[in-house]
């Protein structure tokens, strides 16, 4: 029996030609999109960071506001982005196949195999890009709500306490007026009536009420509890 192939219109193989050329070309050209990714989402990813740093690390910022499980809101975007940093990568990762040599089908059928593998690591690693941008908007949005809820004050007993100043704000309270021990950032004995996650409200000589920042201290020096008078009958 006799197969005869059947014979390809021009048509055909022009369409064919354009397939070849456009597969040969198409992992040069998705390679130098996954580099331009690369360049713009680790500028931004940068930009992000330095301002979570800055705002986790500055005196009285949002972030030292945030307790966690709330913390980890600004993380979901950093997460993101390396899930598709490491997609990306993967289109780079070299494709490596064993196939019969000068074999033209098996060339081309390889090629078509990487392309398409190259095409889906980019398309997911572009996704994950965009869903860290879009969750930069719950970060935020997120942070914003929880620092303003109303923190939930400490139950304690008012105490007699000394407060260890830090040296950037010693002059600021000095103003207040708040009387410090000559010398240096250790205040005079003030009362201690309420404490909250952020600060402490404490009551001076003259009877002010002063809200302190805890960020502003550098430690607490509670002073003895007076001894309970001598009740017994004489």
């Amino acid at each position: 029996m006799t197969v005869i192939g059947r014979v390809e219109f021009p048509e055909e193989k022009e369409w064919i030609t354009w397939q070849d050329t456009e597969q040969k070309a198409f992992s040069t050209t998705i390679l130098t999109a996954t580099d331009k990714s690369e360049t713009i989402f680790t500028a931004l990813n940068g930009v992000y960071m330095a301002l979570l740093a800055f705002f986790g690390l500055s005196s009285n910022s949002v972030l030292t506001n945030l307790k966690s499980p709330v913390v980890f809101l600004f993380l979901i975007p950093p997460i993101f982005w390396l899930i598709g940093m490491c997609l990306f990568l993967q289109v780079k990762k070299p494709y490596i196949a064993e196939q019969r040599p000068n074999d033209a089908s098996a060339i081309r059928r390889d090629l078509y195999k990487s392309n398409t593998k190259k095409a889906k690591y980019y398309g997911w690693g572009v996704a994950f890009f965009s869903i860290g941008v879009l969750s930069i908007i719950f970060a935020v949005g997120g942070g914003l709500y929880f620092t303003s809820l109303p923190v939930q004050p400490t139950s304690f007993t008012p105490s007699n306490i000394q407060l260890v100043i830090t040296d950037d704000q010693a002059s600021w309270l000095s103003q207040i007026p708040m009387e410090f021990v000559p010398g240096t950032n250790t205040t005079t004995n003030v009362t201690l009536v309420n404490m909250t996650d952020t600060e402490y409200r404490v009551i001076l000589a003259n009877g002010d009420s002063v809200d302190v920042q805890k960020a502003w201290v550098k430690t607490i020096i509670w002073k003895p509890k007076p001894p309970l008078p001598d009740l017994q009958p004489g």
